[in-house]
C-alpha cells in the first residue's frame, strides 16, 4: 500500500481532498479514495457491459457524535452499488465519480449523519473485508482530517484505538486488529505490538469505548426492531 502519491491538494472542481485513484488491469478494474469533510470515501469500479459498476463506502460521524468531544467515533454511514454509464476511460470515469458523490451521494450521507444511521442501497454482502483495501484507506482518510484524536483530553492511545477498532467493525471487520496494526507500524510507523494493542482495547472495553460483543448484538437488535436500519432498494 504506497501512500506516497496521497496529495494534499483539493481536487479543483469538487473541492474534495486527496482524491487518489488506482487503475488496475488496463482499465477493467479501478480503486479509489477521497475525503470530503466530515466523510472519508473509498470504492472500487469494475468495467461492466455498458460501463461500470461502482461500489461507494463513506464513513463519517453521526451529527450528535461531531458535537460531543467523548463520543467522537466514525461509524459506516453510507454503502451503496451502482452502475455508471461511461466509456472505458479512466479521466472521465474519475470526473464521473466525482459528480456522482456530489450531486447524489452526498446527500444520503448527510441523512444517515444526520439521523445516526447507516443508509444502504444494496443487499449485497461485503467482497471479504478481512482482504479488502478499504480497511487502510478508511483509517487513512480519518486520520488526516483528525477524527481519531478529537477532543481528546486523557488516554489518546486507547481512545484513539477504540475509534479506529469501532470504525472498522461498523465496516464488517471481524478482527480489526491485524487492519490497525498494519496502518499504525507501516503507515505511521509506531512500532506497535500486538500486546500493546489488545491492551488498549481491554482498556477501551473496562471505559465503554468498546462495545462488549453481548452489548453490540444487543444494540443491533434494537436497531432492527425500531428500524434504524435504513434500506433505500
Amino acid at each position: 500500500m504506497n501512500f506516497e502519491t496521497y496529495e494534499e491538494e483539493r481536487h479543483p472542481e469538487f473541492k474534495v481532498r486527496g482524491f487518489y485513484a488506482d487503475w488496475l488491469e488496463e482499465g477493467k478494474t479501478g480503486v479509489f479514495r477521497f475525503e470530503d469533510e466530515p466523510f472519508v470515501v473509498t470504492g472500487t469500479a469494475r468495467l461492466a457491459t455498458d460501463g461500470y459498476l461502482v461500489e461507494y463506502w463513506v464513513s463519517g460521524l453521526s451529527w450528535s457524535d461531531y458535537h460531543d468531544d467523548f463520543e467522537k467515533t466514525p461509524r459506516l454511514l453510507l454503502k451503496t452499488t451502482l452502475g455508471i454509464k461511461q466509456k472505458r476511460n479512466s479521466n472521465e470515469l474519475e470526473k464521473t465519480l466525482l459528480e456522482v458523490w456530489n450531486y447524489q451521494l452526498f446527500g444520503l450521507a448527510m441523512l444517515a449523519a444526520n439521523e445516526g444511521q447507516m443508509v444502504r442501497l444494496d443487499s449485497s454482502v461485503p467482497d471479504n473485508p478481512e482482504t479488502s483495501f478499504h480497511a487502510q484507506w478508511q483509517l487513512m482518510g480519518h486520520h488526516r482530517l483528525g477524527t481519531f484524536d478529537a477532543g481528546l483530553q486523557s488516554n489518546p492511545t486507547t481512545v484513539r484505538t477504540a475509534r479506529q477498532y469501532e470504525l472498522l467493525k461498523s465496516m464488517g471487520y471481524t478482527r480489526p486488529q491485524k487492519a490497525i496494526l498494519e496502518f499504525e507500524n507501516k503507515v505511521l510507523q509506531t512500532e506497535l505490538m500486538l500486546s500493546a494493542l489488545e491492551g488498549r482495547l481491554n482498556t477501551a472495553r473496562n471505559k465503554k469505548l468498546v462495545l462488549m460483543k453481548e452489548d453490540a448484538e444487543s444494540t443491533r437488535d434494537f436497531f432492527l426492531e425500531n428500524q434504524e436500519w435504513v434500506d433505500l432498494r
